[in-house]
């Protein structure tokens, strides 16, 4: 396969990149904020009744979710930022070197680029969704505690 085939394909990878990145920078630290909240909540046992630790629980774990989500999205940043800057020689490659690392399943069927961008937004989705329900349980709890 050559490498992507026009500019505007290029074009497509450097802008996801740049919202993959910018989600990252932007909503990254506010989900950490809630999951270090949670902890010290929990932690110090000023976490109140049972319903509130399982709310704290329950931010703890969505932000595991949240951190794993993020490293995902960080590999496709890089991965779209190479691919619109050529850096990556092209799909086939990137899927050779993928499979080699074990990082994905060798396909029978390499994956078209609209579906690749779609992927991502999905995940991208995904993480957005996750982190706007972290700080919704949060607000919640600290509402509820102090109620």
């Amino acid at each position: 396969m050559s490498p992507l085939p026009d500019a505007s394909w290029r074009a497509e990878a450097l802008v996801l990149q740049g919202l993959l990145g910018a989600s990252l920078r932007s909503l990254g630290p506010c989900a950490m904020a809630c999951s270090l909240l949670a902890l010290w909540s929990l932690s110090s046992g000023l976490a109140g009744p049972w319903a509130a630790s399982a709310g704290w629980f329950a931010v703890l774990l969505t932000g595991l979710g949240e951190r794993y989500l993020a490293l995902r999205l960080a590999l496709d940043e890089t991965l779209f930022r190479q691919l619109g800057t050529q850096q990556l020689a092209d799909l086939t490659a990137l899927d050779q070197a993928l499979a080699r690392l074990g990082l994905r399943a060798e396909a029978a069927v390499p994956r078209d680029w609209p579906s690749r961008l779609q992927g991502a937004k999905r995940l991208w989705q995904g993480y957005v969704l996750l982190v706007m329900l972290q700080v919704l349980a949060v607000i919640v709890i600290v509402f509820v505690e102090i109620v």
